[in-house]
């Protein structure tokens, strides 16, 4: 059996391609230091159709049995870098039964977001 946990990270193309490696790196390091790792995000941005290049960079893994609760806080913390909002980069998390991506608000967004880490359970955005 497996509980897949679908992740993208999206960061805003204005900025240095460097620019949200600290994020980046930050979850990765998370993600390897489980007892049994993870993998990694990838790049993936470079990989897009189309005839322009995609206008942000992109970062997605697919991970068995994520611990959501821990991997958002290394992704709040990993944020305090970055001081623009508008340039932070967006997470969005699917558990393996949702129907649709669900995104993770920056630790000083007026939402709140609710988790639970039971297998079928949604995330959900209170607005």
């Amino acid at each position: 059996m497996s509980v897949v946990t679908n992740v993208i990270l999206s960061g805003f193309a204005g900025c240095r391609p460097d620019f949200h490696r600290t994020v980046v790196d930050a979850l990765n390091a998370f993600l390897s230091q489980r007892e049994s790792p993870l993998g990694e995000l990838a790049q993936v941005d470079q990989h897009a159709g189309g005839r322009k290049a995609i206008e942000c960079y992109v970062w997605m893994g697919a991970f068995n049995y994520l611990e959501i609760g821990e991997f958002v806080d290394v992704y709040q913390k990993s944020l305090g870098t970055i001081t623009d909002p508008q340039t932070r980069p967006q997470l969005l998390l699917k558990r393996q039964d949702d129907d649709k991506f669900y995104e993770v608000p920056n630790k000083d967004d007026y939402r709140t977001w609710h988790y639970r880490e039971a297998a079928l359970d949604v995330l959900v955005v209170d607005e």
